[in-house]
């Protein structure tokens, strides 16, 4: 049985309700000295953070070096969500450098009509990884097989819904690290800016993500690992972590991944479908 905890994992409560929940919103309310914002989601273990990382190391960016959860909120949750979003990106916090503001949350793939309708301008990239990867990672963290299946699921669910709206643009994570430049070009023109040769240099610049205690390579088994290990990662030179479910899952897990998963990503991975490695 999947328990009640993968899934309702998005929010503390359940991730389809997401849509359900109209926009509470406080009449009249101006975007005037709010700056521009890009929003990162889609898969959790999908690459957002290297993403962010490599983004916010662009001179016109400013990073907020966590996942931000402005827009998670329902109901009275989400007027406060919304105040704090809105305060942290008026334009008078920063310098006249800055252009546009860099937030990612995996979680707000669920929310982008939401976020479209309160915040108008701000442009998407949704990150997706091969099934296969996904569940293998998420299942050594969380220790729930069945869970981390539900937590994919519900993401390529979310993602299918917007994956050809025009403000929202959906990456594989193995083609930025395996196509790093032409891949971070076609992101940069999706959102506005220039490609900077200093976005291929990300780790000069990169912070220690989620305020972690320890930055070191680790398992990635728990909550505490896991974010060790993220903050490590983003600080390391490019590398491709894909394939790691050949080691991670039975021959047996893998299949079951291919059949539940084929008809959610074979716009993204064929490869899957066909039961062949990416």
């Amino acid at each position: 049985m999947v328990s009640l905890s993968a899934l309702a994992w998005r929010s503390g409560i359940w991730a389809p309700a997401y849509r359900l929940g109209a926009p509470w919103r406080i009449p009249g309310r101006s975007n005037d000295g709010i700056l521009p914002m890009f929003s990162i989601s889609g898969c959790g273990h999908g690459g957002t953070t290297l993403l962010a990382t490599i983004l916010g190391a662009h001179p016109s960016t400013h990073l907020f070096d966590r996942e931000t959860k402005w827009f998670l909120g329902l109901g009275p949750l989400a007027v406060l969500r919304e105040n704090k979003a809105r305060a942290a990106m008026a334009a008078k916090n920063f310098s006249d450098e800055t252009r546009v503001i860099i937030e990612k949350t995996p979680r707000h793939v669920f929310r982008i009509p939401y976020i479209r309708r309160i915040m108008p301008g701000t442009r998407f990239v949704v990150m997706v990884r091969d099934p296969r990867d996904l569940v293998a990672s998420i299942a050594k963290r969380i220790s729930d097989w069945r869970g981390a299946m539900v937590r994919v699921r519900l993401d390529f669910l979310a993602i299918n819904r917007v994956k050809n709206d025009k403000d929202v643009l959906v990456i594989r994570y193995e083609d930025l690290v395996r196509n790093f430049e032409p891949t971070m070009s076609k992101i940069s023109e999706h959102l506005g800016i220039e490609f900077d040769q200093r976005m291929a240099n990300h780790t000069e610049f990169a912070p220690t993500w989620f305020n972690a205690d320890t930055v070191e390579e680790t398992d990635g088994a728990g909550k505490k690992a896991h974010v060790s290990r993220r903050a490590w990662q983003v600080q390391q030179p490019l590398y491709d972590g894909s394939g790691r479910y050949r080691t991670d899952l039975t021959p047996e897990q893998i299949r079951e991944v291919e059949d539940a998963f084929s008809p959610l990503v074979a716009d993204f991975y064929p490869e899957v479908v066909r039961h062949e490695p990416v």
